[in-house]
Order: C-alpha cells, then sequence, then structure tokens
C-alpha cells in the first residue's frame, strides 16, 4: 500500500484529500509572537484579518522535520505500507529538504518529490500519483512518473499588488516596476520552481480573458484558486466552462501561508498540459 503525502500549499479541503487517500501535512504562520496553523483549506477559519489587518507583519513557517516524521512514522506502522511524499517547491520554501531529512529514517519506505511548484498544479500532480498508484505502479515508479507529470504542470496567476512578492524573495524574472501602473495587473506563471513575468495587462476584462486564453482547448482538469475576489473567480471559471467544454473544475479560495506572499487579489488557474 502507498499513501500520499503533502503539504498545505496544494490547497486541498479535508474531503478532496479523503476522496485521493490522502493526507496533507500543515503549514504555519507567525503573527504579533503567535503561531497558526495552515491545514486543511477548509478548515482555516478567518484568516483574513489576522494577516491583511493585524499591525503585526506575517511571517510564513516551513514545515518542520518533526511534523513528516510524525506523519511518515504514523503510516509505517504498518510492515508493507510505504509513503510517496509531493511538496512545494524547493525553490520557493525549506519544506522539501526538511521532508527529505524526515525520510531518511524509513529505510527507503518513503519517497520525496520536488514538485517545482504549488498550489494547483500541486493538487493535480497529488491526482496523478494517485492515479499512478491505482494503475499498479510501485513507489519508485510512481515518483517517477510524478517527475515527468511535473514538466508539464502549468500555473499563471495575477497578483493585486508585487508588494508582497517582492517582500518575500520567491521572484525569479520580474521587472521591479511591475504592477504599479493604474489598472494595468501583472500575468505571472510559476517556472522551474520560481515565480516569473508573463505580461501586463489593462483592466479586469482583459486580464481574465488573457488567463482563460492560457489554458488549452482539451484541458481535463482545471483549479482555479481566489483571494477576496470571488466574483472575478467566478466569471474567470464562467469563461473557462465556455471553452474547455470536457474539464473537470474546482475552485477554492487560497491558504493563509500562500496569501501572505501573494497578497490581496489574487486569481490563479492552474491544469495539465497532456502527455500527447
Amino acid at each position: 500500500m502507498i499513501t500520499i503525502v503533502t503539504d498545505s500549499s496544494s490547497g486541498f479541503t479535508r474531503a478532496a484529500a479523503r476522496r485521493l487517500g490522502a493526507r496533507v501535512v500543515p503549514m504555519y504562520y507567525q503573527v504579533g509572537g503567535r503561531t497558526y496553523r495552515d491545514g486543511y483549506a477548509d478548515e482555516n477559519g478567518d484568516y483574513f484579518p489576522v494577516i491583511f489587518q493585524n499591525r503585526y507583519l506575517p511571517r510564513t513557517v516551513q514545515t518542520p522535520v518533526e511534523d513528516f516524521k510524525a506523519m511518515f512514522s504514523m503510516l509505517c506502522q504498518e510492515e508493507d505500507n510505504q509513503v510517496l511524499c509531493l511538496t512545494i517547491s524547493s525553490r520557493l520554501s525549506g519544506t522539501y529538504q526538511n521532508a527529505l531529512q524526515a525520510a531518511a529514517d524509513f529505510g527507503g519506505r518513503v519517497k520525496v518529490v520536488d514538485s517545482l511548484t504549488v498550489a494547483g498544479a500541486l493538487a493535480l500532480l497529488v491526482e496523478q500519483a494517485r492515479h499512478a498508484i491505482r494503475q499498479g505502479a510501485g513507489l519508485e515508479e510512481a515518483a517517477r512518473l510524478v517527475e515527468e507529470a511535473r514538466l508539464r504542470t502549468r500555473l499563471y496567476f495575477t497578483v493585486g499588488s508585487m508588494a508582497n512578492l517582492r517582500r518575500s524573495r520567491r521572484l525569479g524574472t520580474v521587472r521591479q516596476g511591475m504592477g504599479n501602473i493604474l489598472n494595468v495587473q501583472p500575468v505571472l506563471t510559476c517556472r522551474q520552481g520560481l515565480v516569473h513575468s508573463c505580461k501586463m495587462v489593462r483592466g479586469q476584462r482583459l486580464l481574465l480573458a488573457e488567463l482563460a486564453a492560457l489554458v488549452p482547448e482539451n484541458a481535463r482538469q482545471v483549479v482555479l484558486h481566489f483571494q477576496r475576489n470571488k466574483k472575478a473567480a467566478q466569471q474567470l471559471l464562467s469563461a473557462l466552462k465556455l471553452r474547455c467544454r470536457q474539464a473537470q473544475f474546482s475552485m477554492d479560495v487560497l491558504g493563509p501561508v500562500l496569501s501572505i506572499h501573494l497578497g490581496e487579489g489574487v486569481l490563479a488557474v492552474a491544469w495539465l498540459e497532456s502527455a500527447e
């Protein structure tokens, strides 16, 4: 038996994770000396005032080694159990390295894969891992198939302001002046594990059209995330349903840890390119 483990940056609700037989290890954030848990997407409570309406600047905390060890230990209690762990990009967080360190104690029964992505794209890789395991793949083969699939993940998004991303230092190639022009918003992507800029778009109508046009018509699974802009997310979802008629869609609020790095006004879309 192989159980999939991922971190909370994947954005899974408890029900979605249960459907895949996956376990979610939480990430954490701190505000004003207090530590908060970022867990399943539907169990984080009303965190918005804590991170955006507080006089203290929030900071995020990567999933500690001890949390991974506790999860792996619980899952490996049965002699024939193995674990495939998929984490947020190692270029965005130290979580991957912590998972690797924890896995070293389990004699090859735990395999850790760096997703080189985050959010909905990471969730889609978990889906790929589950499909491979259900088709009979062993631990090493499933990990290899996920590593191949991550080359086909696509994640595009926009933010209301570039300030949080600059502060987080998770940027790849992004012009410093981006996002400062009135009514102009950036289209960004996560590529090779880091955030890169694609273009600037003036006005929300054109921005939504640009995001929708990026998704191929033959996409089969599409994941959307938003933060404090549900109306825009619903408009994007409607456009995508017309464009991608065979796709299955999911849409969730972005969790607190990623919201701290991306700020308000996030709108993201992820999918997996066809292997063909």
